[in-house]
């Protein structure tokens, strides 16, 4: 039986990660990841069951991590009075804290997820983010300013 290392699973990890944004996910192939490792085919599959599924580690936190900070961004939304109570410094810092929460987020495993993803049960990633965006933005929209005409 074979140990599993953590230092052949991140290299497993670094060289998919580039074949995929070199290639794509079904361009991508396990014998360069492998190649590029250091390791065999062998040793992939004692750490992976498919390409699918490596992809899936590589691109299933940023996913996860970008709709969680959508729906999560309300908990520190603040509401008009005490904005007003705010000076304009406290509102930079704030406004910095979301970004600097944010930024992380669009990291080369984001890229995988909306460039990269064809033929993996990611596909669709980007227009589901795309259109979760748009229909959150509306409901922000109708929320505070339901006069507004779109």
């Amino acid at each position: 039986m074979q140990i599993k290392k953590d230092e052949v699973k991140n290299a497993l990890l670094k060289s998919a990660q580039q074949e995929f944004l070199e290639k794509g996910f079904d361009r991508a192939s396990i014998r360069n990841i492998v190649k590029n490792a250091g390791t065999t085919i062998g040793n992939f599959y004692n750490y992976f069951e498919s390409k699918e599924m490596v992809f899936s580690e590589l691109v299933e936190t940023s996913y996860n991590d970008l709709i969680g900070f959508i729906n999560g961004h309300e908990d520190t939304h603040m509401d008009e009075e005490q904005l007003n109570l705010m000076d304009s410094a406290t509102i930079r810092q704030e406004a910095g804290d979301i970004l600097e929460g944010l930024v992380p987020k669009f990291d080369d495993s984001f890229l995988l997820l909306v460039h990269y993803a064809e033929g993996t049960k990611y596909a669709n990633a980007k227009d589901e983010i795309i259109d979760f965006i748009a229909e959150h933005f509306m409901e922000h929209i109708d929320m505070y300013s339901p006069d507004y005409k779109y």
